[in-house]
């Protein structure tokens, strides 16, 4: 439930004799075909109200005990003051919260749009350094073709000025300078053919070399452009993803802390989750003293009883039957109940619900009889019949 109470349907309390103060339970009596024991009226259903919020507080307010209250109706507000001081600061730590989780989803987003724009910018470089190498690697076969043309030029060249001193020694006697002529043409075309043969043999090897090398350089250098933003970009996104995480956990502690401090302030409030009639806790001093009643200003541990709601309309006479005796009473027996606030009357009754097990006080007397929780229902119940009055009860054990 919403309400700050624990439902506690206490049977046969009143028969304790640490929860009444007074006398343990007497044994019965009776002789073959009856017992008679002492009882009194509790309620069937009588919940206990208590602190459910965690810490102790005051109360600030109770309503008078006696009154009868219907489900809904406030019974009991606790002091919630400091409880709503510590709302408002948690919801400031709420708010941080909220904000440290917006930046940490902001960068992620930041981080991953910069890294896809930092891959296209790669992608762009290294498409650029293939086609550079491409380039350069046409370029380099035009050359060479050139100086292969260049070299064959150079050759027919020489191979005509040989052809034109032959022709000319066969036509007649030439001139010491027209030979001189010759060869100077003949060596400038020997020269030439051997430039164009270095030329060539550079292009061929230490060029071709030095220029495969530079494009390859220039394509190495946008892999590894490619690799290390790739790179950065993980180790990057584990931190954002690992600070995300650790906003979102954050947020989720602070949402719990705040949804606690709500809880525990609602429950300041205690609620009557049934019709019933107030019964006033008594609770101990906090400085170990007497018991006393509650009333505002008393300070409630977490869990401590404020009040009970005892349903008037499910009054029962509790029993303690011994040991000795309980094997006798069957559910349904007839009883004849007295009570002492009617002495000229009796009530009839019957045997309700026998409990299986011995109640908890019984074991500390110091006879060491157990005795065992009966309930006598009331067939009728006399007007003005109130919780804890003391009941005799004579249960009729011929019937089986």
């Amino acid at each position: 439930m919403n309400h700050a109470l624990i439902v506690c349907v206490v049977f046969f309390r009143a028969l304790l004799p640490t929860a009444v103060g007074d006398h343990a339970p007497q044994d019965a009596s009776g002789g073959q075909d009856t017992i008679q024991v002492a009882g009194k009226v509790v309620s069937q259903s009588n919940i206990a109200l208590r602190n459910q919020t965690g810490i102790s507080l005051a109360i600030i307010h109770i309503v008078p005990e006696g009154t009868v209250v219907k489900p809904g109706d406030l019974v009991v507000a606790l002091d919630d003051a400091q409880l709503q001081k510590d709302l408002a600061e948690q919801s400031i730590a709420m708010l941080h919260a909220k904000s440290d989780l917006v930046t940490a989803e902001s960068e992620l987003a930041s981080l991953e749009a910069e890294f896809e724009a930092q891959v296209k910018l790669a992608k762009l470089e290294l498409d650029l350094a293939n086609k550079h190498e491409q380039r350069q690697l046409s370029q380099l076969e035009l050359e060479i073709t050139k100086a292969n043309s260049e070299l064959d030029v150079a050759k027919q060249t020489r191979d005509l000025v040989a052809q034109r001193l032959q022709a000319l020694k066969q036509s007649g006697n030439p001139t010491a300078e027209q030979e001189q002529e010759f060869k100077l043409e003949i060596a400038a075309a020997d020269s030439a053919v051997t430039i164009a043969e270095a030329h060539l043999k550079f292009l061929q090897g230490p060029e071709r070399e030095t220029r495969v090398a530079e494009a390859r350089r220039t394509k190495l250098a946008a892999e590894t452009e490619m690799i290390q933003i790739e790179n950065n970009f993980r180790l990057q996104k584990s931190q954002a993803h690992a600070k995300l995480e650790m906003a979102r956990e954050t947020l989720k502690w602070q949402q719990e802390k705040q949804d606690k401090i709500q809880q525990q302030i609602k429950n300041c409030r205690i609620i009557a989750p049934q019709k019933g009639r107030v019964s006033f806790a008594q609770v101990q001093n906090r400085d170990g003293g007497s018991a006393i009643r509650v009333k505002p200003g008393t300070i409630i541990r977490h869990r401590q009883t404020i009040a009970r709601l005892p349903d008037m309309d499910q009054l029962h006479v509790a029993v303690m039957i011994p040991e000795s005796q309980v094997t006798r009473v069957r559910q349904g027996q007839a009883a004849v109940i007295t009570i002492d606030a009617f002495p000229d009357q009796s009530f009839a009754g019957k045997v309700g619900e026998i409990k299986t097990y011995a109640a908890p006080g019984s074991w500390q007397r110091r006879d060491d009889v157990r005795h065992y929780p009966v309930t006598i229902v009331l067939e009728e119940k006399p007007v003005g019949l109130q919780l804890g009055m003391t009941a005799s009860v004579k249960i009729d054990t011929t019937e089986r």
